[in-house]
């Protein structure tokens, strides 16, 4: 069954140029930012971090009881 957690704050980053996402349990600084865009997406070097990544704190998140 799931069940609606208020507890959690999740945070999405998300990759324009790659229209992908990771998912975070904090809000990111910008260096934990520039260390997830090097990692899961090395080839964005050059369009910098400000344009091309966008954080947004998830309202709410469902997880198994």
């Amino acid at each position: 069954m799931l069940k609606l957690s208020r507890k959690h704050e999740i945070y999405e980053v998300w990759c324009e140029y790659t229209a992908e996402s990771v998912y975070i349990d904090h809000r990111p600084t910008e260096e934990e930012l520039d260390e997830i865009r090097q990692k899961n997406w090395p080839g964005t070097d050059q369009w910098g971090n400000a344009h091309i990544l966008d954080v947004s704190r998830l309202k709410h998140f469902y997880t198994k009881a």
